[in-house]
């Protein structure tokens, strides 16, 4: 009986490893997106056009900053998307994938250009130093006006310039610029910033007074776009520049001079800022109103990253006319589902299954081999049925007739007839119905 205990108990923990098993096994493979990358050419018909379309009658006199201007408060002011194929530094010249399944992250090279500003911040007493500002006052005025002058030589270029303040007026941001000679760089570009303050010597207080040579470059990078719903309007995800140019376009120094020509009237505001000097105090102050001015270092940040998004910007809008189409050969990468094997899992249903084989194999071989004494198991389990028959047992006698009392074959030995044997000679052994009911214990065999 002890050896029947073990085996049933061997078999009960096999049962409990294939159930964790078919659990495990549902683990062993798993699906998750990765990159796939293709080749994949694009196109673009476009080309950097210094001009600004001249030659189809629009050029620089008719290319307007105020877009521009828009955009660059919109992104680097609140923080929104950037324009398609611009950052907040860069301009890229424009391609189209050419597959019209498009969808996916393209890397390619392609042209960008981008701007700097190699500048110098003053106060008050620094220009003062250098004799570089005075002030001309109107007698009898009941504005209390007068005529502040800037006058000072940066870098081998002349700078010389003038602006009026008056009493009503609280905040003073104006932008300016002036031409240079080729040996200085061609061109200033600056603004001066302070508070109305009739007590002060030159009439305002936290005078700043930026000055700035304008650098322009063309690159050679290496640009990955992202084309979702449409050829449109794609998103940059990254650049790196390989090389880089410095250039003056012919469009630039008149686009230097109209930049302070823009600005927007605002009647409920008494301050004296064009829309350039606007965006550069907004951004110095991280505030939406512009009732202080930020520190000198502040506003000299800010003027060097709104000249670089409103270039940028720019020349996205502006700065590229149709040219003959031209293909570049990059890669495509897209999301696509991959199957892989969970290593633990798998180990751990491969190990079960091999114990389960093994321990099946040694089970088998050890039933095998005691094959005679589990027939006598077996007709223990079907005498104690027997014994354990009352009168409401149904079918019982009848198939003891027909099993052992008409069973006339001579005595198999000590332990006399073998019923599972006889039962296994027998034809119909599996039409018989047998089950047990009630309390105490009731069994029961249907006869077809």
């Amino acid at each position: 009986m002890r050896a029947g205990h073990v085996l049933l108990g061997i078999c009960l923990i096999l049962r409990a490893a294939l159930w964790t098993a078919g659990g495990l096994t549902a683990a062993i493979f798993a699906t998750t997106l990765v990159p796939s990358d293709t080749p994949a050419t694009l196109y673009s018909v476009k080309e950097f056009d210094e001009y600004l379309g001249w030659d189809e009658g629009k050029g620089t006199g008719n290319s307007s900053v105020t877009p521009a201007f828009d955009i660059v408060s919109a992104t680097v002011l609140r923080s929104g998307e950037n324009y398609p194929w611009t950052t907040d530094t860069h301009s890229f010249l424009p391609f189209i994938p050419v597959s019209k399944d498009f969808r996916g992250n393209y890397t390619f090279v392609t042209e960008s250009y981008s701007s700097n500003l190699d500048c110098t911040i003053a106060t008050e007493e620094d220009l003062v130093k250098i004799k570089g500002v005075s002030l001309d006052l109107e007698e009898g005025d009941d504005l209390d006006s007068a005529q502040i002058r800037f006058g000072f030589k940066h870098e081998g270029c002349d700078v010389n310039k003038w602006f009026t303040l008056t009493n009503n007026t609280l905040q003073y941001a104006r932008t300016w610029s002036t031409d240079c000679g080729l040996s200085s760089g061609r061109a200033r570009f600056g603004m001066f910033s302070g508070s109305y303050n009739a007590t002060e010597r030159f009439h305002l207080s936290n005078l700043t007074v930026v000055t700035c040579q304008p650098l322009i470059y063309k690159s050679n990078v290496t640009l990955e776009m992202s084309f979702l719903n449409d050829t449109a309007t794609p998103k940059v995800i990254k650049f790196s520049e390989s090389s880089r140019q410095q250039l003056w376009p012919f469009f630039i120094s008149r686009w230097l001079r109209d930049i302070p020509r823009y600005s927007l009237f605002d009647p409920t505001i008494y301050n004296d800022m064009d829309t350039f000097s606007r965006l550069v105090i907004g951004h110095a102050s991280r505030e939406a109103t512009l009732d202080t001015l930020p520190d000198k270092q502040k506003i000299g940040n800010s003027f060097n990253v709104i000249f670089a998004s409103l270039f940028a910007n720019f020349m996205t809008l502006e700065g590229y006319s149709s040219a003959q189409s031209r293909e570049v050969t990059g890669t495509m990468s897209r999301l696509r589902l991959r199957l892989f094997v969970v290593k633990s899992a798998a180990t751990a249903t491969v190990v079960i299954l091999a114990v389960t084989f093994v321990t099946t194999v040694i089970l088998a071989l050890h039933l095998h081999r005691n094959r005679h004494i589990t027939s006598l198991y077996m007709d223990l389990l079907l005498g104690t049925a027997i014994l354990l028959r009352n009168g409401g047992s149904s079918g019982l006698d009848s198939y003891l007739n027909d099993r052992v009392i008409s069973n006339n074959a001579p005595s198999l030995g000590t332990y006399g007839t073998n019923l599972v044997e006889a039962e296994k000679r027998k034809s119909d052994v599996k039409s018989r119905e047998v089950w047990v009911e009630g309390t105490p214990r009731t069994l029961h065999i249907k006869w077809p």
